[in-house]
């Protein structure tokens, strides 16, 4: 199956070794494919991981899954005082 993963940070990482593991051909979407910390990823899974922009990522996965992956910290950090939807959201998925 082809898998569209929109980041490669801890979770995005995560999701994408288990994956790649298990056959499955992922693509990472992420701003700079040469970030040190993407070329580390992509060797740790192997032959059935690439990455690219989010949106050729997300255009590679049309008609399998792709799965948006988001930093919960980086939301809370941008929620305005006034609008702190992206906190509370994060907070429920959470789970606190």
């Amino acid at each position: 199956m082809n898998i569209g993963i929109i980041g490669a940070g801890n979770v995005g990482g995560a999701l994408g070794k288990r994956w790649t593991a298990t056959g499955h051909k992922v693509k990472f979407g992420v701003r700079d494919a040469n970030k040190p910390e993407v070329v580390a990823l992509l060797g740790t899974c192997g032959a059935n991981a690439s990455a690219s922009s989010v949106a050729e990522a997300a255009s590679w996965a049309m008609g399998a899954r792709v799965v948006k992956c988001f930093n919960t910290t980086g939301a809370n950090r941008r929620a305005r005082p006034r609008r702190r939807i992206g906190r509370d959201f994060a907070f429920k998925l959470l789970g606190r």
